[in-house]
This record gives structure tokens, sequence and C-alpha cells, in this order.
């Protein structure tokens, strides 16, 4: 993967970041420091998708790695705020070691300087996460590409409970957004699927 900087009035390359089959990347910040998460989807080398995904920090010159976590096929990252808590979800579609597209997707929260464990939360190929405000509630979306639907979760105390499902077919993105009082979820299906 690639970092680029703007310079003379165009975008010149910084720096490589070594990824195995990237598929996102989530720019954040954690008091002031620039940080960025990226999905690590498949490693061609190892013929496996149980690889970790990593997160990179500023350090004045150039990205570094900061954290690795184990994800399984990592298809999409999301970073959002609750109050004063940050968290971080990554996507996990397929666990090849087991042959499943059931398995959780994870959610980790930062504290002590890092990103801790906080909860699973059970996925089918899950390709898509979006976390929004809507109604005073602080919801993540997840599409289950393999299931048939999208699944939205309220973050309540410290679980996460279904809110409201979606049916939806091989969801690989869902976003959404705000337009003066409306709330919109934008739901993409992969190219060989008829849009939801």
């Amino acid at each position: 993967s690639y970092v680029y900087i703007w310079r003379e009035e165009k975008f010149q390359l910084y720096q490589r970041i070594g990824t195995k089959g990237a598929t996102a990347v989530k720019h954040f910040l954690v008091d002031g420091e620039n940080y960025f998460a990226v999905c690590n989807q498949y490693s061609a080398a190892s013929s496996s998708n149980n690889i970790n995904s990593k997160i990179y920090r500023w350090s004045g010159a150039q990205f570094e790695l900061f954290q690795s976590i184990a994800t399984y096929g990592a298809y999409d990252v999301e970073v959002w705020r609750e109050g004063r808590f940050l968290f971080l979800a990554f996507a996990n579609y397929y666990n090849k070691a087991k042959n499943s597209y059931q398995i959780n997707s994870d959610v980790y929260m930062w504290r002590s300087g890092r990103f801790h464990h906080f909860r699973g939360i059970a996925t089918n190929g899950a390709a898509g996460l979006n976390a929004f405000t809507v109604c005073g509630k602080n919801l993540l979306a997840i599409a289950n590409h393999e299931a048939g639907k999208t699944v939205i979760y309220e973050l309540t105390g410290s679980e996460f409970r279904e809110y409201d499902q979606l049916a939806t077919s091989r969801v690989i993105h869902v976003v959404t957004f705000h337009r003066h009082n409306d709330t919109f979820t934008i739901i993409s299906p992969n190219s060989n699927s008829v849009a939801t």
C-alpha cells in the first residue's frame, strides 16, 4: 500500500507500507496523533487469510507499525467514538483454517495506550462495517455477505444488542449519512448481485 503527500500542487509518493491483500484502510486520531488501520485480507506467500491486520502511527517522519491484530480475511475496518470511548472493529470474512464464513467480527476498545479486545459479534462472511448515530442511538451496521442480511447493533452497556435487520443480497459495503432530518443507509452489493 502507498502513502502519498500533497506537494507542489500534486500528490507524490511518500511511503510504501507492506500489506497483504489490503482491502480497506481507516484514518483516525488519538490525542492529536495520526493513526491508520489497514485490513490484510490474504497472504499469497502462506495461502492463508488468517493473518494479522495492522495499525500504524505517525512517528513525525513516517508511519510506523504500532499494533497487530489477528483477523480472518478482514474485509473492512471501522473506527468510531462513543462519548469518551474509542472503538475499532474488523469485519472478518472467512476463516480458512476452519473453512467457515461463520466467524466473529471483533470489536476493540482503546485503553492504556492501545486497542484491547472488547467483544466479538457473530457474523457470516462480514464484508462491510459502518458506525453511525441516529435519534441519539449509537449503532453499528455489519453487512453479512454470506447471510443475506445487514444487521444493525446498538451498544448497550458492555454488550452489542441486535437493533434491526435489513434484508440484503451479497453486500460488501454499507454507508450511512444524514441530510436535514433524515438518515440514509446505502447498501452496495458486489457486481454480480442485484442492488437491494
